[in-house]
């Protein structure tokens, strides 16, 4: 079984995380399948915008398989917790813009995943926070840095303080989300979106969000 399925159609590339009946939660296999693809579709020229979805209705990615990480021993936990890190500042650090499409919950290391995409849009039923199981602990996969850019250090001090889950309606209000979706509709809009977006080139894509990550640097036009 493949754990991340990978699709393209046109300019667009679909990574979808397969294991809903584990809510699409993260293990060794699964870091792997989606590290290789995101190398792949880095150095593709004929790829504009990169989808990242979670298979089923429940869940867009709820974190860490934590059966699976309760049998590591604190040498390997380390080692996948650094794993994961760097994989999502891959996710980040891609030249294409990225859309992740939320159809449910969004939780831990599903969450720093989601702050890691330039768009982020949900259904109705999504939810999205951290709900770690040792509260008070600092999130290592990126979240300290991401989310106080994205929604400012109050708010952000209050989702990792608290570890408050929001709703589709209140993430949206938070600044999480660009878009809130019937989930019936989810799908298609995050389709239209990517595609009004693909109408332009691919390289015109990169240099923008290049910009935009680096403050406008004039270097880069």
């Amino acid at each position: 079984m493949d754990f991340v399925k990978y699709e393209q159609e046109g300019s667009i590339a679909y990574i979808t995380f397969n294991r809903p009946e584990e809510s699409n939660s993260l293990n060794e296999e699964m870091l792997k399948d989606l590290e290789q693809y995101l190398d792949e579709i880095r150095v593709r020229t004929d790829i504009s915008i990169v989808v990242l979805q979670g298979e089923g209705e429940q869940a867009f990615c709820t974190g860490v398989d934590w059966g699976e990480e309760a049998l590591y021993l604190d040498e390997q936990k380390r080692k996948f917790q650094n794993k994961i890190r760097e994989v999502l500042l891959k996710v980040e650090e891609l030249p294409q813009p990225t859309i992740a499409a939320i159809n449910g919950a969004a939780f831990d290391e599903g969450f720093d995943l989601i702050l890691a995409c330039d768009f982020r849009f949900a259904s109705r039923h999504a939810e999205i926070g951290f709900n770690q199981k040792n509260p008070g602990t600092i999130p290592y996969a990126g979240a300290v840095r991401r989310l106080p850019k994205l929604i400012g250090e109050g708010k952000a001090l209050e989702l990792i303080l608290t570890t408050k889950i929001l709703n589709a309606h209140d993430a949206y209000a938070y600044g999480l989300l660009t878009r809130v979706s019937p989930p019936e509709k989810l799908f298609e809009r995050v389709k239209d979106f990517a595609e009004e977006l693909s109408i332009f080139k691919a390289d015109e894509l990169r240099k923008i969000k290049a910009a935009v990550k680096n403050g406008g640097h004039p270097n880069l036009f």
